[in-house]
């Protein structure tokens, strides 16, 4: 009873904050954080005044985007003259600029303070019991609370409609940039690839006729690193795929691999954090199983895309599954067995063994990952080689299961009291396995 009425209280109090604070904004108040080109008045809580210099930033944004130029630009430009952005350090990124989220235009564009309108309860933010995450979501029209700040302008209404002019004709689909969409699938090198510049990670950035292509990550967003170049996906996985051969048939490379895998396990130090944020993935991940299977329980026919969904979510638990048991055992070895380092050259011929050509199945992909903590990808000219350096984990060198047992979304129902036959269920790859130590294997060149 006291655990009833504890949160009956709760949603009630709630509730009253939701109403005080909705006051506030019809006062005309900000009950919200600092915008950028406000600051806080003194001794007036919930009162903003104008800051000149930071409202100078905002016009020169207004100004260049309504006359085209791009956010990244922009963004770049304003990182190069070391103009403070709104977190406080000197670099800018495009999202600071132009954002949306749930369907709400955000960013400094779609800030519509800056014509002296308060926006408030364009979204709820609620709290996930299981993960303690923060999810925001669109709330109802008929909430939203819109008050008249006058005092608060900084940008004049023509320049305002010129700008979001800009925005709506840019963010209208066309079929160029429908053909330039890349699929977001697991690869064999997928979260795996690194910046030798700047040592952030890579993310696909379109395709040509040979296919995606990747780029750093830090030159996309904000120019922040030098390495602007792209390099075409399928010919970094070629190169990879070619260096483990010519590793495997090595002698003298192969000793030196070994030697460099005894040497870092020597040096482990005990950590415990990765396996306690690798136990609360899983027990998100079984919890969203649950969901799911519910979901279909309470239909009459399953539908199609809520079963690809469960054998998804299932590969993702199996591989979890596999990391929290590696991760234990990582945690009782004291010293590496000669004959684990051998085993490890053996998964990497298993490997091998399971691609086509040199192509990796999606079963072949989810290994590699659960072997590897990153490629490196090295800034060559145009047109030249690639070259990479690979860095495997030492974990993989303990008794992994390259292929953990999945369950299909058949036996998770029937495990549920929900009969349903799927034929179509396919092998879905594994999430990729971090690691705490690595060993560089060597840089590697792609095959003339």
């Amino acid at each position: 009873m006291r655990s009833i009425v504890s949160s009956l209280f709760l949603k009630d109090l709630g509730n009253k904050v939701r109403r005080g604070i909705d006051g506030v904004a019809r006062d005309g108040k900000i009950p919200g954080s600092l915008a950028f080109g406000y600051r806080l008045v003194a001794g007036k809580p919930g009162e903003r005044e104008i800051d000149p210099d930071q409202a100078n930033t905002v016009r020169r944004i207004f100004k260049e985007f309504a006359a085209g130029v791009s956010p990244r630009a922009i963004a770049a430009d304003l990182t190069r003259d070391k103009i403070a952005s709104p977190n406080g350090t000197s670099v800018w990124n495009m999202q600071t600029i132009v954002n949306k989220a749930n369907g709400i235009k955000r960013g400094i564009i779609g800030n519509q303070l800056y014509i002296g309108q308060l926006v408030w309860n364009t979204q709820r933010v609620s709290k996930d019991p299981e993960t303690g995450k923060h999810i925001a979501k669109r709330g109802p029209e008929a909430n939203v609370i819109r008050t008249a700040v006058p005092h608060l302008r900084i940008i004049d209404q023509p320049l305002w409609d010129a700008a979001q002019k800009i925005r709506d004709q840019r963010s209208a689909p066309t079929k160029a940039h429908e053909r330039k969409v890349v699929a977001r699938t697991q690869t064999m090198l997928t979260g795996l690839l690194r910046c030798e510049s700047c040592g952030g990670l890579m993310h696909l950035s379109g395709r040509d006729d040979a296919g995606p292509r990747v780029k750093c990550s830090a030159a996309a967003a904000n120019n922040t690193c030098q390495n602007t170049r792209s390099f075409n996906l399928a010919q970094l996985e070629q190169t990879v795929i070619s260096g483990l051969h010519a590793m495997l048939a090595d002698p003298e490379r192969l000793a030196r691999f070994e030697k460099g895998f005894m040497s870092q396990i020597e040096k482990r130090k005990p950590d415990d954090s990765e396996l306690r944020e690798t136990e609360k993935r899983l027990t998100h991940v079984s919890a969203q199983i649950d969901r799911v299977v519910n979901a279909i329980a309470t239909m009459d026919t399953p539908v199609k895309q809520l079963t690809d969904k469960l054998d998804q979510l299932e590969a993702d638990r199996a591989g979890l599954a596999e990391r929290v048991r590696l991760l234990h055992a990582e945690s009782a070895v004291i010293k590496l067995h000669p004959t684990a380092v051998k085993a490890y050259r053996q998964k990497l011929v298993q490997l091998l063994r399971s691609m086509t050509g040199t192509v990796a199945t999606p079963e072949a992909s989810a290994a590699f990952r659960m072997l590897f903590d990153s490629i490196v990808v090295h800034r060559t000219p145009k047109r030249m080689p690639y070259e990479v350096t690979p860095y495997a984990r030492v974990g993989g060198a303990l008794d992994a299961n390259l292929s953990p047992p999945k369950r299909t979304s058949a036996q998770m129902l029937e495990e549920a009291g929900v009969s349903y036959c799927d034929n179509a269920n396919k092998a879905k790859p594994l999430l990729a396995v971090q690691q705490y130590k690595v060993v560089c294997l060597g840089r590697w060149r792609q095959a003339a």
